[in-house]
């Protein structure tokens, strides 16, 4: 596949095109083969109930396949993913953001979620720790 893109790889990439699962697995195969090794996908409307098949897509990806990827984040309607190498400095980034920045509505209501526990805001998803920013 990255022949097809000329060589290159790419640091960041959203996926938000067909909502079916077949479409969005072959995706995540497509885009995990040019990302770079830094590189990050934005999977739009995951967990959104008027396009299921994002969700079942993305589960087949994950749970079928021998990948590298794991979630970081989870914010406004799209799932953030990276390599497993990364994923700890971007969650470490979103996190150093949300307390510079703590009276955006976005990190305002992570830090509310936050008081109740951390288990709100962060939890275990497809084999990496995800935030979850409200």
């Amino acid at each position: 596949m990255r022949q097809a893109a000329g060589g290159n790889t790419y640091s960041f990439i959203s996926i938000d095109g067909g909502h079916t699962a077949t479409a969005v697995c072959n995706d995540l195969i497509t885009c995990e083969s040019v990302l770079g090794p830094r590189g990050i996908i934005a999977i739009d409307d995951f967990l959104n109930p008027m396009a299921i098949g994002v969700s079942e897509g993305t589960y087949r990806y994950f749970l079928n396949s021998d990948n590298n990827l794991v979630p970081f984040a989870w914010c406004a309607n799209k799932l953030f993913v990276c390599r497993r190498a990364c994923a700890g400095k971007y969650a470490d980034m979103v996190l150093e953001f949300i307390n510079k920045f703590p009276t955006i509505p976005v990190s305002k209501r992570f830090l509310e979620l936050r008081q109740n526990g951390d288990h709100w805001v962060n939890q275990d998803l497809l084999g990496g720790k995800c935030l979850i920013l409200g």
